[in-house]
């Protein structure tokens, strides 16, 4: 009778805060979820077991109660030296693998003295003009012991890699890593253009066949569904692309002979960790299942390996503020999150001065400490996949899948990713995604604190901001004419010859360009072999990436 009158007394139900929820890629939420929106859902086929088909639940039965996700912040600016010595504070604080960005240059194949490299040199990355450059980042780090990721396309640093370690005396079949080598997605999301497509994709297989029958630790592509999505696209959309250039990807290495099994194992992903938590979450585990499916029945792969999906999670840059940027240590924080209860095999946290430029020591050692943390203090790492079941993320699982598959058939429709990324499609749809996330930030339908709400008019300057010297462009060209003095000239010539010659024939280029790196041949003289046969970026390509 006491309990009837005290229900009585409470208040009606608050009316909702807003009539409609959404995820970022504009999926309805319900008030609750029950097992009626899992109609036509099959645990057994749909969701299995951790470390089974169809992996939507993880690649491995264990997950990280077997091993940890690689701790692999991203790190690189100016030269070799000043890199190295923040990669082993790095690894003395916890990080388990080694991340590496080149600066703009290196990314255009420019040598740090061409004038379009002006301004730009070191400044966003390690400036790589000569095996010179890889030798002084990883003096004093045995590259047997780590794995090494690149955030670039593939052979020239591969190559470079290759000689280092050589150098160190190691085997490069102990050689552990992966370049980015996503050569579709720098026309289509980032736009720094070196080569045409055509030819980058030919590049791409010579990486993907060497590292196949010479390298087997070596991981030759990582297909970025994070640039995808920074550059503004939704959560459906970066499953869509990302497995839409990863078809277009097998496409071009299936002439060289290589069966599917032979070499997707070894093919990894970057996926974004962006702000709806329970989106990003589902998200991994549909991209994880529709992988294995589409292995499986579009390209009858048998490995259990090749259908299985494995990536790298970087959690979101562009969602971090300049405003109150400390609010973005709790924003990275639950990204990172995200990424442990999605299943990701490694992991960089953004710093919280991302939207100042390159992080400093203190942040990036923020960075680390916070997948410190998550591994070893919270408990989410325990328990494999600990929100399998829940009514919400299954069906946003499905949900997201649904939506990402009808995209992959618009993208087939076009003759796949290639044709719908050089016709400008891929870059529209990106567009108007962007534009319309933009418009409700704009209007304050979506609040970011900070912004658009919760703002401070006294708000103090951030503390300290990372710097590049002014002299160290110039110190750097000074340097790069007394390297071009000092080696062999004949050497050089003889083997950017034979580079030409085995870029004419249309060969396997990996051996001809390791051997041109050993001479001390520059990053650009070796791109510019690759002009003189290939041609430079299309014009037509540049005008269509550039002017959605």
């Amino acid at each position: 009778m006491a309990e009837s009158a005290q229900s009585a007394d409470r208040p009606a139900l608050y009316a909702e805060r807003q009539a409609r929820f959404e995820t970022t890629s504009g999926i309805a939420t319900q008030r609750v979820y029950t097992i009626d929106d899992l109609e036509g859902f099959d645990s057994a086929r749909d969701l299995g077991e951790p470390g089974e088909f169809p992996y939507t639940r993880g690649i491995h039965p264990s997950m990280y109660r077997g091993r940890l996700w690689t701790i692999r912040p991203i790190t690189g600016f100016m030269g070799g030296p000043m890199s190295n010595s923040r990669l082993k504070g790095l690894l003395k604080m916890g990080q388990t693998g080694i991340h590496i960005v080149p600066d703009l240059p290196t990314y255009r194949g420019l040598d740090s003295d061409h004038p379009r490299a002006r301004g730009e040199v070191g400044r966003n990355g390690v400036a790589f003009d000569s095996l010179a450059d890889m030798e002084e980042l990883f003096e004093g780090i045995p590259l047997d012991q780590i794995s090494v990721s690149f955030s670039t396309w593939g052979v020239v640093l591969f190559a470079m890699l290759m000689a280092v370690a050589e150098k160190q005396g190691i085997d490069s079949g102990k050689l552990r890593g992966t370049t980015q080598n996503d050569v579709i997605l720098y026309h289509h999301s980032c736009h720094f253009f070196d080569l045409g497509l055509r030819t980058n994709l030919k590049l791409f297989a010579d990486l993907v066949e060497y590292t196949a029958r010479n390298v087997p630790g070596w991981h030759p592509v990582s297909i970025s569904g994070y640039n995808c999505r920074e550059g503004g696209c939704s959560a459906a959309q970066e499953i869509a692309f990302a497995l839409g250039d990863a078809t277009a990807y097998i496409d071009a290495v299936l002439p060289t002979g290589l069966s599917v099994d032979e070499f997707v194992p070894k093919f990894s992903f970057m996926l974004c960790s962006h702000a709806h938590f329970f989106e990003e979450i589902a998200k991994m585990r549909a991209i994880r299942r529709m992988w294995a499916r589409m292995m499986a029945e579009r390209y009858g792969a048998k490995d259990q390996r090749t259908l299985q999906f494995k990536f790298h999670t970087q959690t979101s840059g562009v969602v971090l503020t300049a405003q109150q940027p400390m609010n973005n240590v709790i924003r990275s924080t639950l990204h990172a999150l995200a990424g442990v209860l999605g299943g990701t095999q490694s992991m960089h946290v953004s710093c919280y001065d991302e939207a100042y430029g390159l992080p400093t020591d203190e942040s990036i050692r923020l960075s680390v400490n916070t997948q410190n943390i998550l591994a070893y203090e919270s408990g989410v790492a325990d328990a494999a996949d600990p929100l399998g079941g829940s009514y919400y993320v299954e069906a946003l699982t499905n949900q997201l899948e649904a939506k990402a598959s009808a995209i992959l058939d618009q993208i087939e429709a076009q003759g796949g990713m290639v044709a719908a990324t050089l016709n400008g499609w891929v870059q529209k749809q990106k567009a108007a995604y962007a534009r319309r996330l933009q418009q409700q930030i704009e209007s304050g339908e979506r609040v970011i604190v900070g912004v658009n709400a919760f703002r401070r008019e006294d708000e103090p300057p951030i503390e300290s901001v990372f710097t590049i010297p002014p002299s160290f462009e110039s110190d750097r060209i000074a340097r790069l004419r007394k390297i071009r003095e000092s080696r062999d000239r004949a050497a050089v010539a003889r083997s950017l010859g034979q580079l030409e010659e085995v870029c004419r024939a249309g060969a396997n280029t990996v051996d001809a360009t390791l051997a041109a790196v050993k001479t001390y041949a520059t990053l650009g003289e070796i791109y510019d072999v690759y002009r003189r046969v290939w041609g430079d970026v299309p014009r037509e390509e540049i005008l269509v990436s550039m002017s959605i």
